[in-house]
Formats: structure tokens, C-alpha cells, sequence
């Protein structure tokens, strides 16, 4: 059983550097479904940022970067980083750069040491330890230019060593920046049917026997007499959605739906939803609302894939 995290997270990192800049802050991202970390250095021609990561779909996430000469100085030549401490050179799928990300140049994956950055005769470069090179600069003192790494497993972000080249004029240095942190370890969800809390008789809800849906409060036997109501004529969308969310958050009161589960976006919509409407009774089930009917059916197809019955054999 498994669920992804989702598409490009919502996660900026600016970071302003040169040859021994002093970092002033670091929060670090620990959830990457929502956390926003900011990581700041001041000073210097050039501002690194963490764009964000995007989770490709098939086991593998890609994280992005920018750089901007921001001073009008010299451009930068190129730059390179250290892959942290939890991520090799074998984890990398590919990597990319340039100043259109829809059009990105491959870049070849090597972990070594690179030549240009131990030049005796530009200011601070003296580095010789083994790097990941992203070989374009930036062209002038308004392009972003981009560049991502793909790897084959879901890291966090963490504060990871980088170091710029250019010419004469800034030579080379080196940074903290917004990099490629430790793997995360996504927490396994379950849950219960509708059919276990509503139609089951000696099933007992958990806590003070009561859930919240649509900022109303609603008991056991609130819930019971609208899953026993008719459907002769279609099932309602404000029952179905309400059946199926309460589904999870009782499974969340016996500590089965953790809170990272993907499927909280959709009981998200239904309590949205229900939020319009007066408080549900066996008579009163408004339908009509496609986004709750809709919602309804990605949790039933969550619970489905993370049923405990099916999960524990019971």
C-alpha cells in the first residue's frame, strides 16, 4: 500500500551569498506537504533559490534551483554543490539547466572534482573536494537561470554546501543553500468503511461519540438515522460525502488516518461543502454539488486501497 506526495510544494528558500557571507537564518522543512522554510545569507553579486520539489509519479522527485546575478557585477560562470548528506551520486536520475524551464539542457551526471574551482589565481579558489557541476552561468543581471536534480527517492530539504565561479572580479566562494536533505518516511495510513461505523450495530464511535463535518457537530445516532435514510430516488450528494468523511475522521480518532494521508484534501472539499448547508437530517440531504460528489468517490477509492480489514486479514 502506498500514497504520493503531490506536485511542486509551495516551498521558497533565498539564499544571497559570496566568499565567506555570514547566514542569518534557518527554518528547517521537516513536512514538505506544507511546511514554508526560508533560508537567508547576506551579501554578494549572486541570490540562489529553492524553487520547489515535484513528485514525478513513478518513485522518482525532482528539485529545482535558480540563480540571478542580482548587482549587475560579474556574471557567474558556473556552480556547483555537495549532495548532502543522505543522497549519492547513484541516487541522481538525471539533471537539467537553463533559463526556460520547459526547455532545459541535460546535465551529466558525475560526482568529482572540478578543475576550475583550484585555481590559485582567482580569490577563493581553493576547492577541491568532489562536487555536483552545473555547468551554465547567468547571462546578465535579470535571467533566472534554472537547474534541477532528479533523484530516486523522496528527501526532505536540509542546509547543503554550494560554491560559485566566475572570473577576476568575484572569483569563487562558497554558500549554504536550500539542498537535498535526508529521505522522508511517509506514515502509513488505514481506515475503516462507512458501512463499519454506520451499519455495523455494536460499533461504538471513539472519543465523545460525536464528529464534525461542515462546522456542525452531529452523534452517533445523528449519523446513523442519515446513513438508514432512503435512497429510492439516487443517492444524495451531501450523504454520500458525508458518510465518506466521516469515515476518515472517525478512523482518525482511533489514530488510523495520520495526518499526512493525501486523502485529508478531499474531506477538505466536503467539509467545505457541507459548510454551505444547514445541518444534515434524514430528510434533508441536499444533492447537486458535483466537486462533494466527486470528492465522495476519491475517498471511497482511498479507503478501498487502505481498508484495515483488508490490510490486516480480518
Amino acid at each position: 500500500m502506498n500514497f504520493k506526495f503531490t506536485s511542486i510544494l509551495a516551498i521558497t528558500a533565498i539564499i544571497t551569498f559570496s566568499a565567506g557571507c555570514q547566514k542569518d537564518e534557518t527554518i528547517s522543512s521537516v513536512n514538505e506537504l506544507s511546511a514554508v522554510a526560508e533560508v537567508s545569507a547576506t551579501g554578494g553579486a549572486y541570490t540562489n533559490i529553492f524553487e520547489g520539489k515535484t513528485d514525478n509519479g513513478n518513485g522518482t522527485y525532482t528539485y529545482t534551483w535558480s540563480m540571478q546575478n542580482n548587482t549587475g557585477s560579474q556574471n557567474l560562470s558556473h556552480w556547483v554543490m555537495d549532495l548532502g548528506t543522505c543522497v549519492t551520486i547513484d541516487d541522481v536520475v538525471s539533471a537539467a539547466q537553463g533559463a526556460d524551464l520547459n526547455n532545459m539542457s541535460a546535465v551529466e551526471v558525475l560526482w568529482q572534482a572540478d578543475p576550475s574551482l583550484s585555481n590559485a589565481n582567482l580569490t577563493g579558489c581553493n576547492i577541491t573536494v568532489p562536487v555536483f557541476k552545473f555547468g551554465q552561468g547567468t547571462p546578465n543581471a535579470t535571467t533566472k537561470v534554472y537547474y534541477s536534480i532528479t533523484i530516486s527517492k523522496n528527501v526532505g530539504t536540509a542546509d547543503v554546501t554550494g560554491y560559485y565561479k566566475s572570473g577576476k572580479i568575484t572569483g569563487c566562494g562558497s554558500f549554504i543553500f536550500t539542498g537535498l536533505g535526508c529521505e522522508i518516511v511517509e506514515e502509513v495510513s488505514y481506515s475503516y468503511s462507512q458501512g463499519f461505523w454506520f451499519a455495523k450495530p455494536q460499533t461504538v464511535w471513539p472519543g465523545d461519540g460525536t464528529i464534525t463535518l461542515g462546522n456542525k457537530v452531529y452523534t452517533q445516532a445523528e449519523g446513523k438515522a442519515i446513513w438508514d435514510s432512503s435512497n429510492k430516488k439516487g443517492l444524495a450528494d451531501s450523504k454520500a460525502a458525508f458518510t465518506q468523511a466521516a469515515a476518515i475522521k472517525l478512523s482518525a480518532g482511533l489514530g488510523l488516518v495520520k495526518p499526512s494521508a493525501s486523502v485529508w484534501a478531499d474531506v477538505a472539499i466536503v467539509d467545505a461543502y457541507l459548510a454551505t448547508l444547514n445541518k444534515l437530517t434524514p430528510t434533508y440531504l441536499p444533492t447537486g454539488n458535483a466537486a462533494a460528489k466527486a470528492a465522495a468517490g476519491r475517498i471511497s477509492t482511498w479507503i478501498q486501497a487502505n481498508h484495515v480489514d483488508t490490510t490486516f486479514g480480518n
